[in-house]
């Protein structure tokens, strides 16, 4: 049978697509622009922009840590 490091690091390597799908689709959902109207747009925006960007990196994160 496959020893547990070698399962691990298939399994890392066959979530990376389905990572990147489901960030993707994460990602876009973050719309900054939802703001406008709001008493406070420039600070909502500032937040939801941050959030966005966050994600972004917080996926690179995961894939990079998938990829060792």
């Amino acid at each position: 049978m496959f020893k547990r490091p070698y399962v691990l690091a298939i399994v890392c390597f066959l979530m990376i697509p389905a990572v990147s799908v489901l960030a993707a689709m994460l990602i876009n959902s973050i719309n900054p622009e939802i703001a406008a109207g709001h008493s406070n747009y420039e600070r909502n925006y500032r937040l939801l922009s941050l959030a966005k960007n966050l994600s972004m990196l917080a996926v690179l994160l995961v894939k990079w840590a998938c990829g060792f």
